[in-house]
C-alpha cells in the first residue's frame, strides 16, 4: 500500500482550498534523525494550570537578571515564586495591553500603556518614572548599563542615566536618522540596539563614550519596517518580526547578516489577509525538545501561528471552544521560570506551564488535527478503497479516565477541493497497552480528488508517522 505523500507536513491552506487545503493544528513537524528522509507529527505540550492570579488578563511575564519572576495583570504587579505561590508588589493603572520589561540588576522598569514604572529589586518599591525625558514610554531594553526606550509616535529614543533606571534627563535622547518614519519599537540583541520604524530599521551600538553612548551603524539600513510593536522577538541568534513597508503590510521576516529574509508562507499571509487587522499582533518565543518557536498571536483575527526554526514549518495553535469553533491559543505571554516554560492566560489570571505529559489546554480540550494534501490524478475518477494512519498506538489512559481510556481518531474526507467535508468516522487509537492497534477506514467512495482530515481530541499523546492509501 503506497504512502500518502505530504501527510506529515506544515499548515499550507491558501486562498483557494482547491489548490491546497493542508492544515496542521496543535501538531508540529519533527525530523527523525536516524532516518533524515522521514518526519513525524507530534502534539504540542499541554498547558497545565499552576496558579490563579486574582486579576486578569496576564499582560506580561518577566524573569529578571537576578532570577526573580514577575507577572502583570490588568491592575497589579505580582512576584511569582518557586512552587507557584505569588505576592502583590504594587498596582499599575488598569488596562489590557501587553507590558514591556527590562532591568539593570538594581531596578526593573515596566512600560504600561505608555506609563513608565520602576521597581526597586532591593526595597520592592514600585514608583512611576518621571516625565523629565520621554513623555510616554514604549518598549524597554538594556544595553551596557543604560535602560533605553522609544517614545511612541515620534522618531526619538531615550536612555536613562548610567546604572540608574530612575533618572531620564531631558537631553538623553537620539533621533532615527535614515528615514523620516516614526519609531514603532526597539529591541536589544547581541549588544546591538535595533530601532524599528514603520518603513525602515536602523541598528545602533554602544560607543563606550559617557557623553555620547550610542551611534548608528552607518553601513546597516534595512528598508523593511514593522507592523506592530509587539511582533518582534529574538530567537536562535536572530530576530523575527511582522513586517511593514512603504508599499504596505509585509510578511514575517527574520534577518541573516542584516539582510531581511521572508519566513512567512502564502498560507500565513492568506490567513492574515482575511483578518480585520494584524496591527494588534503579539509575538512570543519558546524552546522545547530541540525546537525553537516564534509564535504570532492575532487577537482580532482569532488565530495563533507558530514557526519552528528547526524545520522551517508553520503550525496553527487554536483553542477549541464549547461550540466547536476555534480561536486563539490560551496565552500570548511567556517566560522561562524555575526551569519551566511559564505562560499567562489571555483572558484570566491563570498561569500555566508547558507539560508534555499533560494533554489539555488548561482544563479544556487540546484538538490535534492534520488535513492532507489533495489526492488527484488529472481529474480522473478514483476509487478510494482504504485509508490507514500509522500512529503511536496503545496510548489510552489508565484507571478508567474518560475521555482517554479508549482514545479515538476521527476521519473526514472532502471530494470538492476542501469546500465541504463528510461526517466523521471514528477509529480507536488503542487502549493502554494495545500497541498493535491500527486505525483503518474502508470503502471511502469514488471521486476525482479527495483530501483527508484526521482529528484527535482525547487527552493523550499524539504521534502521527504516516498515512497510507489504497486506490484504483
Amino acid at each position: 500500500m503506497p504512502e500518502l505523500p505530504g501527510f506529515v507536513g506544515p499548515s499550507g491552506l491558501v486562498r483557494s482550498p482547491n489548490a491546497a487545503a493542508d492544515r496542521c493544528i496543535n501538531l508540529y513537524v519533527e525530523q527523525i534523525e536516524t532516518d533524515r528522509k522521514r518526519y513525524m507529527l507530534l502534539s504540542m505540550p499541554g498547558l497545565r494550570p499552576v496558579a490563579l492570579l486574582p486579576s486578569g488578563p496576564v499582560r506580561g511575564l518577566y524573569t529578571a537578571s537576578t532570577g526573580r519572576v514577575f507577572a502583570t495583570t490588568s491592575t497589579t504587579v505580582f512576584e511569582v515564586f518557586a512552587g507557584w505561590t505569588f505576592l502583590s508588589r504594587g498596582t499599575i493603572h488598569t488596562g489590557t495591553a501587553p507590558v514591556s520589561f527590562a532591568d539593570n540588576g538594581t531596578h526593573m522598569v515596566l512600560s504600561v500603556d505608555g506609563t513608565g514604572y520602576a521597581y526597586d529589586l532591593t526595597t520592592n518599591a514600585l514608583t512611576a518614572l518621571p516625565l523629565t525625558g520621554p513623555q510616554t514610554f514604549g518598549q524597554f531594553g538594556y544595553l551596557d548599563g543604560y535602560l533605553v526606550t522609544n517614545e511612541p509616535g515620534t522618531r526619538r529614543f531615550w536612555y536613562s542615566d548610567l546604572l540608574n533606571a530612575t533618572l531620564w534627563p531631558a537631553l538623553n535622547f537620539y533621533q532615527a536618522e535614515a528615514r523620516p518614519d516614526t519609531i514603532v519599537t526597539l529591541l536589544v540583541d547581541h549588544r546591538e540596539l535595533w530601532i524599528f520604524g514603520t518603513q525602515s530599521i536602523e541598528v545602533w551600538f554602544s560607543t563606550g563614550d559617557a557623553l555620547s553612548p550610542f551611534a548608528r551603524m552607518q553601513n546597516v539600513f534595512i528598508e523593511q519596517g514593522i507592523e506592530t510593536p509587539w511582533s518582534v522577538d529574538s530567537l536562535d541568534n536572530t530576530l523575527f518580526w511582522l513586517g511593514g513597508s512603504p508599499k504596505g503590510e509585509g510578511p514575517a521576516w527574520t534577518v541573516q547578516g542584516y539582510q531581511p529574509v521572508r519566513v512567512s508562507t502564502h498560507a500565513l499571509e492568506s490567513a492574515m489577509a482575511g483578518m480585520p487587522t494584524v496591527a494588534d499582533a503579539v509575538a512570543f518565543t519558546a524552546r522545547h525538545g530541540g525546537h525553537a518557536w516564534y509564535f504570532l498571536d492575532f487577537p482580532s483575527g482569532e488565530q495563533t501561528w507558530g514557526f519552528d526554526t528547526a524545520t522551517q514549518a508553520w503550525t496553527e495553535l487554536p483553542s477549541l471552544q464549547a461550540d466547536g469553533s476555534l480561536t486563539n491559543y490560551l496565552s500570548q505571554q511567556h517566560c522561562s521560570a524555575f526551569g519551566e516554560h511559564l505562560f499567562g492566560d489571555r483572558n484570566t489570571g491563570q498561569l500555566y506551564i508547558w507539560d508534555i505529559e499533560y494533554h489539555r489546554y488548561g482544563t479544556g480540550t487540546r484538538l490535534c488535527r492534520r488535513t492532507s494534501p489533495h489526492v488527484r490524478n488529472e481529474q480522473k475518477r478514483i476509487r478510494y478503497s482504504m485509508f490507514r494512519v500509522e500512529a503511536e498506538a496503545g496510548v489510552g489512559l489508565d484507571a478508567g479516565v474518560i475521555p482517554g481510556t479508549d482514545p479515538q481518531m476521527m476521519l473526514r474526507t472532502s471530494s470538492d477541493g476542501g469546500t465541504s467535508w463528510s461526517q466523521g468516522r471514528w477509529r480507536s487509537m488503542g487502549k493502554i497497552g494495545a500497541t498493535r492497534q491500527q486505525a483503518c477506514w474502508y470503502a471511502l467512495g469514488q471521486a476525482r480528488e479527495m483530501a483527508f482530515e484526521i482529528s484527535i481530541s482525547d487527552p493523550v499523546k499524539v504521534a502521527l508517522l504516516a498515512a497510507y492509501l489504497e486506490v484504483s
